[in-house]
């Protein structure tokens, strides 16, 4: 993630695109959070497919971590606008939410996950899995 805030200036046109898709989808995000049921909220983030990937699952991934960590989004917004934006290029992934128990307290945190790997939102500890939503990408778009 520093990495990337500190080459800001060398980030090309569709980097910069994805920066700013999920600068303007992360306000919404984080009010469908407060509001809604993780169900709901995802339901709210199902957008039309607009184009095919112009950079990698992972570059996307990357991207928005770094610029929403720095914004202090919590995960499940972040989680929610990583998967707006692969859906809107035609990428499946799942947001999963979890829970671990630790000194008696509930933690609780969401991740994005696609075919079985974590895109953003690996956590330090264990997490059962309490909630999974999602949906098929509806194109063959990329990896």
């Amino acid at each position: 993630m520093r990495q990337l805030a500190g080459s800001a200036r060398q980030l090309t046109s569709p980097e910069w695109q994805i920066a700013a898709e999920a600068c303007i989808t992360a306000p919404v995000a984080a009010l469908a959070v407060r509001a809604l049921a993780p169900s709901r909220a995802l339901r709210l983030f199902t957008p039309r497919v607009s184009r095919h990937p112009e950079l990698s699952v992972a570059r996307i991934a990357a991207i928005v971590d770094a610029v929403l960590t720095l914004a202090r989004v919590r995960c499940l917004t972040k989680a929610l606008v990583l998967h707006n934006l692969l859906l809107k290029r035609g990428i499946a992934s799942e947001v999963v939410v979890g829970v671990a128990v630790e000194d008696r307290s509930m933690r609780a945190h969401a991740w994005v996950e696609r075919d079985g790997r974590v895109l953003i939102g690996a956590g330090e500890r264990e997490y059962t899995t309490m909630w999974r939503g999602g949906s098929a990408a509806r194109t063959g778009a990329g990896a």
